[in-house]
């Protein structure tokens, strides 16, 4: 079994652009690993590999302009789990997303559960880390990181370690 999500890759000038929270109970994503999820595909069978793939050659988009801006959370700002940099325009990724979706539904994937919501995740939070967090989100709230091509999506697999996930691309669509 390996785990697979597709995702859009960020240049180096944006990744290295991004604010870094700081604070107890703050665990940031190492640089590498910044990207935008476009759908997690989950646990797969080695052997199922190739129809996924076969699958994700279907989906099609004309190339876009994505801006990298803002802060959020997940859940809210009461319970600050994940923190964020948003990415515009939403409408754009989501029509990637729903196409991905479509092109999974013959192979017996189901639609996502949760609303689909471009963003970079930077770091994870535990209950120790709320008044940091709000804190990150309130300092950078206006932040910019500026533009970037979206011209391609990867299939990443993700290998998980003791020192933290590592991601693998497996393949790359355009």
């Amino acid at each position: 079994m390996i785990r697979l999500f597709t995702a859009v890759r960020l240049p180096d000038h944006i990744r290295m652009a991004l604010p870094v929270p700081e604070g107890a109970g703050i665990k940031t994503v190492p640089a590498a690993n910044l990207h935008i999820t476009l759908r997690y595909l989950g646990e797969i069978r080695r052997e199922k590999t190739d129809e996924l793939r076969s699958a994700l050659r279907t989906v099609s988009f004309n190339p876009f302009t994505a801006t990298v801006m803002g802060t959020g959370c997940f859940p809210n700002r009461r319970n600050p789990a994940v923190l964020w940099i948003g990415v515009e325009p939403a409408g754009k990724f989501e029509a990637i997303f729903y196409r991905i979706e479509d092109a999974l539904r013959p192979l017996g994937y189901g639609p996502e559960k949760r609303r689909y919501h471009p963003h970079i995740t930077v770091a994870r939070t535990d209950a120790h880390a709320k008044k940091a967090a709000v804190g990150f989100l309130g300092e950078y709230a206006a932040f910019s990181a500026g533009d970037f091509e979206v011209e391609e999506f990867v299939l990443y697999e993700s290998i998980l370690k003791r020192s933290g996930p590592e991601y693998r691309v497996d393949s790359v669509y355009s």
